[in-house]
Order: structure tokens, then sequence, then C-alpha cells
């Protein structure tokens, strides 16, 4: 059975402010190294083995700047977005998500916030496991 990874990257910029704002929230924001908080979601989402293309919830005003982001990691060749005309927090975009892969073959979907920082274990701490 495949993953499906859903990353929930909306948001509207006022609980960070002043560093997010409504058009550049903080899941578009370099917080912690170099890489935005979606970015680094993306990356660990590329970890997972033999997932499929993941699927972005993103509000419609996002889209380009999400877009942008994606693409700069290079490590998709394709993804899809699904664009949420307003923000109405996670139940709706959950829903969203499912109904779009509902007639889909059978797989497990991985819903996935990218409103926190996650940091990978140390190579040193998964060799000892």
């Amino acid at each position: 059975m495949q993953i499906q990874p859903v990353i929930l990257a909306g948001g509207t910029g006022t609980r960070l402010w002043p560093l997010s704002r409504e058009l550049y929230p903080k899941q578009l924001l370099s917080l912690i190294g170099e890489y935005s908080l979606l970015q680094t979601t993306l990356i660990r989402v590329s970890l997972i083995p033999d997932a499929l293309p993941p699927l972005i919830v993103v509000g419609e005003e996002h889209r380009f700047l999400t877009r942008t982001q994606v693409e700069e990691l290079n490590l998709f060749q394709e993804y899809q977005l699904l664009l949420e005309p307003l923000g109405k927090d996670t139940a709706p975009a959950v829903c969203g998500a499912a109904c779009l892969h509902k007639n889909k073959v059978k797989k497990i979907s991985c819903y996935s916030s990218c409103q926190q920082t996650i940091s990978l274990p140390d190579q040193t701490i998964l060799s000892r496991l």
C-alpha cells in the first residue's frame, strides 16, 4: 500500500507578527536554518520510501510563493496543490484532501502540518537503534 503525503500549509500569518504577514505567513519563512517551514516539511516527506508525490493544501493567495519554494528544492518531479479559497482551519483542509483522493487506489494518507520544526535524528543516534 502506498503512502500519500498531505502537507497542510495554510495559515494567515497573524500569529507570528511582525515576522509573518498576511501575504507571507510563517510556513513560508526561514525561521531556523536556510529553509522555510514548508521546505523542511517537504524534505522530511521526501525521505518516506516509495511515497506518492505530495499534495500540498495551501491558501489560494499563497499558491505562487508555495510553488516557488517547492520547485527551489527540486525534490519532486510532480506534486499537487489543493487551493483553499478561504482558510477555515484543519478539518476542512483534511476533508478536501480526502475527497480529492477518495476514488484513487488504496493508500494510506499521511497528514503533516508545516507549522512546526521537527529535527531529524542524528545518524549516531540512529546507528544505536
